[in-house]
């Protein structure tokens, strides 16, 4: 699906990749919700703020955590849930 990225010494062990689900582990505020516990969608592994671009389902919210808020749950796979919402997914384009 896309390349996998090796992490920093301060993020997660393992490896971040487009698709895979992330647990907070910190207690971290997206729009007024504590989102600590809760479970996330990598929809990209770099943002523009070198941070992982995350989709919270539960709250149907995005977010950019840092790297050691969270860690992966599962490290070799990638649910069909997962590989069909990404699918769905396009990088907003300017045009003018």
């Amino acid at each position: 699906m896309s390349a996998c990225l090796e992490l920093e010494s301060s993020s997660p062990k393992g490896e971040l990749f487009e698709g895979c689900e992330v647990l907070f582990i910190a207690d971290y505020d997206v729009v007024g919700h504590n989102v600590s516990g809760s479970t996330g969608v990598v929809i990209r592994t770099r943002s523009v703020f070198e941070k992982p671009l995350v989709y919270v389902p539960s709250i149907k919210e995005w977010c950019e955590p840092k790297y050691e808020w969270i860690e992966l749950v599962d490290a070799a796979s990638v649910s069909e849930q997962n590989k069909k919402f990404l699918k769905r997914i396009k990088t907003l384009e300017y045009s003018c």
